[in-house]
């Protein structure tokens, strides 16, 4: 049994997923299970077109929506040589830390992260999940709902089968 095998996708806050290509990135949705199999090209369109009636609202996107590459990924930035992954990983860090306030980018409540990274030409691939260390507190809230527990209780994704 695999250790990751007990995280199912309902523990997941934040997703960094390498998308040097747009192909790539849909990939990397199908795998991680934020969209079905053959559907990850609906799954983007679907935000697209949610990110521009927020736009043409004046607002800005919400990332409780759309916890995945909230650092802008490589296709908005760019992808150096040999590091495109380590970016994923600042920004999970920075995710779990609750120090992504820069853009409104943060995922409120944040606690794991998933961050995959390929090499080569689909031929080496690596995933590492980062939990936040937790906080000590005087007053207990009431745990908020990730991400992938709201789309559950949606009925729109399949949390229990294993990672």
């Amino acid at each position: 049994l695999s250790p990751l095998s007990i995280i199912a996708l309902q523990h997941i806050d934040y997703f960094g997923l390498y998308d040097c290509f747009p192909i790539c990135f849909i990939r990397a949705l199908e795998a991680a299970r934020l969209a079905p199999v053959g559907g990850g090209g609906k799954w983007v369109e679907e935000k697209y077109n949610l990110w521009l009636k927020c736009k043409g609202d004046g607002k800005r996107m919400s990332t409780a929506g759309f916890p995945v590459n909230t650092h802008g990924g490589l296709l908005g930035f760019g992808a150096p040589w040999e590091v495109p992954a380590l970016f994923s990983l600042v920004e999970a860090c920075e995710q779990l830390s609750g120090s992504a306030n820069e853009g409104g980018r943060q995922v409120a409540g944040c606690k794991r992260a998933a961050v995959y990274g390929n090499g080569g030409i689909f031929n080496a691939s690596a995933v590492v999940v980062l939990e936040a260390l937790e906080k000590t507190t005087t007053a207990q809230k009431a745990p908020e709902l990730s991400f992938m527990e709201r789309l559950a209780q949606e009925k729109r994704i399949d949390t229990q089968t294993p990672l």
